[in-house]
């Protein structure tokens, strides 16, 4: 969805959400955390959710247990 395309249904109707704004925030320590941005296609409604700031990647790697 980040290249402006749903891939549900392939409208090009996506709008950004700010994690900032909806408080949706992964834990990096005890005194820090992140945001996730929220890609919304108002088309058909799907989502899809990214880290808004990439910097942030490798502390998420360091702190949370990969799927396995």
């Amino acid at each position: 969805m980040k290249d402006g395309i749903c891939p549900k249904c392939g409208a090009k109707e996506i709008h950004i959400v700010d994690g900032n704004r909806t408080g949706i925030s992964i834990s990096l320590s005890w005194s820090r955390n992140t945001f996730a941005n929220l890609y919304v296609c108002v088309k058909c409604g799907y989502i899809e959710m990214f880290v808004e700031d990439e910097e942030d990647l490798p502390r998420i790697a360091e702190r949370w247990r990969k799927f396995e």
